[in-house]
């Protein structure tokens, strides 16, 4: 940076920040939800996705006013990443049930950590969820 301020102070600040990039750490925010609350619903728009910390989650859709289970998410499981990627509506609803914490991971920190990776990757992950949405949009006989 050509302001001194905006460069690293010290070797160790430096070496901090790319252990922390190898390792994949990303600060987070967390968020709690209590049992039986909504974290995401059929229909809207992603814009995050979630990490759950603690507390396990349950993933359904609505059918012909049917709830259709599609399965239950806990501890280091994650939902509404699709969406949040393919920038489609959510496919399924997300219900808390038990008082759960997850880490929140927004669309605009996911983008910036994908472009630390190698191009390929980013790639790779943006293909892998539209193939996912459009199987699911065939499923759902969109």
């Amino acid at each position: 940076a050509p302001e001194q301020a905006d460069r690293y102070q010290t070797v160790a600040e430096m070496a901090e920040d790319i252990d922390a990039l190898i390792r994949g750490k990303m600060d987070f925010r967390t968020t709690r939800f209590d049992t039986g609350e909504f974290l995401i619903r059929e229909g809207d728009v992603g814009k995050e996705f979630y990490i759950v910390v603690q507390g396990s989650v349950e993933v359904f859709k609505e059918h012909d006013g049917n709830k259709i289970q599609l399965g239950t998410i806990g501890k280091d499981g994650i939902v509404g990443e699709m969406a949040m990627i393919t920038h489609e509506t959510r496919s399924a609803s997300v219900v808390a049930l038990e008082p759960t914490e997850v880490m929140v991971l927004t669309d605009e920190v996911f983008a910036q950590n994908l472009k630390k990776m190698p191009p390929w990757m980013e790639r790779t992950f943006v293909v892998l969820a539209e193939r996912l949405q459009e199987a699911d949009n065939r499923l759902a006989g969109k």
